[in-house]
């Protein structure tokens, strides 16, 4: 192998440790940021509590698509350096109701390719995960309202808000 191939891909294999590394300590930043920075304390309510389930799921989903990422890079930098190796993978999952089983059989993969492998698909697992929240009905969060003296929520129209109309901001 020629000098200069050889110092490119010295190169892609430093720069797939440093942006793993990088990745990995991001996504560490990353989590403990939205976690710190939510009030746990001086919030209440129903809707609130669902939003802040919410935000923390998708929190942890993004942050699991930075550790895929930073598991790519890693994968990239041993396929590149050309590690040694075979992984051997089966996986089989026995007939369910349906009468369907799957079975997976990989064999004699390099450790850099299984890997890249296993960050797709924890990269396709957080990409496709739904986050499914409910809030009860308007009269229950009315009534939770009412409960606290809050009263009735009155209705506004724009004539109560001082807000110029149409008419005089087309006299103007």
């Amino acid at each position: 192998m020629n000098k200069k191939k050889q110092t490119f891909l010295d190169l892609g294999y430093k720069a797939a440790i440093i942006l793993s590394f990088l990745g990995i300590i991001g996504s560490a930043a990353y989590l403990f940021f939205f976690l710190a920075m939510s009030p746990l304390d001086k919030m209440t309510g129903e809707i609130t509590s669902v939003s802040l389930t919410a935000e923390r799921r998708l929190s942890l989903l993004s942050t699991g698509i930075f550790v895929a990422m930073s598991f790519g890079f890693l994968g990239f930098a041993l396929f590149l350096i050309q590690a040694k190796g075979d992984v051997d993978i089966e996986f089989e999952k026995p007939a369910n109701e349906s009468g369907s089983s799957y079975k997976l059989k990989l064999a004699r993969l390099s450790p850099g390719l299984f890997v890249i492998l296993c960050a797709t698909v924890i990269i396709i697992v957080c990409v496709t995960f739904r986050i499914e929240y409910k809030v009860s009905e308007t009269k229950h969060a009315d009534q939770s309202m009412k409960d606290k003296g809050f009263g009735e929520i009155p209705d506004v129209s724009v004539d109560d808000l001082g807000l110029p109309t149409s008419k005089e901001s087309d006299n103007k």
